[in-house]
């Protein structure tokens, strides 16, 4: 037998078109979210939109970052071309050459080491942005998760190359203040012939790396997102999807 003082109380909604009372089967709250679930709301409504804000300067910055790389890989490969017509002339004799290039010879070793230090860190840069995105696409088993991993291998390989050029920059004013200082009697022969195949080297190495750049410039830097956040959601709701059709299969 229950207690007098214990009593069941149930609630009923009246339809304000028929004006029918129906049961509640379940409790609702009356008064609505308190004061401390809609502080918590607003700051997280204000943290997601900052975050927002920060990931799309990111994607601006990055986007800057590729254009300025692709411009001084240009550069470079424009100078090395002009460069390349005026020290692989072969009508050019000794004196004849150092007449012509030993005035401008520590100018254009200077211009080309400052235009691929530039070159050099943005594409490091670039090279650390694609492996970070690489490595959550194949962790998250993206379906483009190949070609993250194909532009990093070829922004690696672009850096690789134009670290190997800016070595022989830094080796060729041994050559280069023979020819801007020295008598042309005292320069011989043999400086002129290593100087000459460092460049070629240096400027064909430049060419290649502009070429490689552009071939896989098809797939720019402003599709990369650059939110870790969204893709380890996707991958986490493929993930519940997945074990959700094999729960109904079952």
């Amino acid at each position: 037998m229950a207690d007098k003082g214990n009593f069941a109380v149930q609630r009923y909604v009246e339809s304000l078109v028929t004006g029918n009372f129906m049961k509640v089967l379940k409790d609702i709250d009356l008064q609505g979210p308190g004061e401390e679930q809609t502080s918590d709301k607003k700051v997280q409504s204000n943290r997601e939109f900052y975050e927002r804000e920060m990931k799309e300067v990111q994607k601006i910055w990055v986007n800057r970052i590729h254009k300025i790389f692709h411009l001084f890989l240009g550069l470079l490969a424009g100078m090395s071309l002009m460069h390349l017509l005026v020290i692989m002339t072969p009508q050019i004799d000794k004196i004849s050459f150092l007449r012509l290039y030993s005035s401008i010879s520590i100018a254009i070793n200077i211009v080309f080491m400052i235009f691929t230090s530039f070159a050099f860190i943005l594409g490091l840069s670039l090279t650390l942005i694609y492996k970070h995105k690489s490595d959550e696409k194949m962790r998250n088993m993206d379906p483009f998760r190949m070609e993250f991993r194909q532009h990093y291998i070829v922004s690696l390989l672009i850096s690789m190359i134009i670290a190997v050029c800016l070595g022989l920059l830094y080796i060729l004013p041994n050559f280069t203040n023979k020819f801007f200082y020295w008598a042309p009697d005292n320069v011989t022969p043999s400086d002129i012939s290593t100087a000459k195949g460092l460049y070629g080297a240096t400027n064909v190495l430049f060419i290649v790396s502009w070429l490689l750049a552009s071939a896989f410039n098809k797939a720019s830097i402003n599709d990369i997102d650059m939110d870790p956040d969204v893709d380890d959601r996707e991958g986490l709701d493929r993930v519940n999807t997945t074990d959700g059709d094999s729960a109904a299969n079952e």
